[in-house]
């Protein structure tokens, strides 16, 4: 489990009993099944172990908005409240990372202005590059803006 910012966590796999956030397909289905796209908790589900998202991170995003909508809406209440947020995905480096980046942009830890900017501010204030995937990377800088106008 790595700290990237004050109550703001990241962790791999072995570390998913821990987290609060799963971004990560295996624990989704662990919960609810494999839910058809039209189920309500296709995309991300509640329960009392924290948010369940539906991620995966193949080269050609497969990501929609609302993912990334929900997370906020689940973390901010969290975080505001001086409680830790811990992300989890399979390795700790993509998904995890990137739902880190966006949620320090959301409480300007830093700069929301672009994908590219937040991602290097976020690689020096962590210490550690940020390296996600070509999926989510791919994803995130062309709907950069869109993820912080929730409706």
């Amino acid at each position: 489990m790595t700290q990237e910012f004050p109550l703001i966590y990241t962790a791999d796999h072995q570390h998913c009993h821990m987290a609060n956030v799963h971004a990560c397909k295996t624990c989704h289905r662990k919960i609810f099944g494999q839910p058809h796209k039209d189920h309500p908790n296709y995309l991300s589900g509640l329960t009392p172990k924290g948010l369940f998202l539906n991620l995966i991170d193949p080269p050609t995003p497969l990501f929609k908005i609302q993912s990334f909508w929900g997370f906020l809406d689940y973390a901010l209440p969290i975080y505001q409240s001086g409680n830790d947020i811990t992300i989890h995905c399979d390795m700790g480096q993509s998904r995890s990372r990137s739902l880190a980046l966006v949620l320090a942009a959301r409480i300007e830890l830093i700069t929301h202005s672009s994908f590219d900017a937040a991602a290097d501010e976020f690689s020096r204030l962590t210490g550690r590059p940020y390296r996600p995937g070509k999926g989510i990377e791919t994803f995130l800088r062309e709907n950069w803006m869109d993820v912080f106008a929730a409706p």
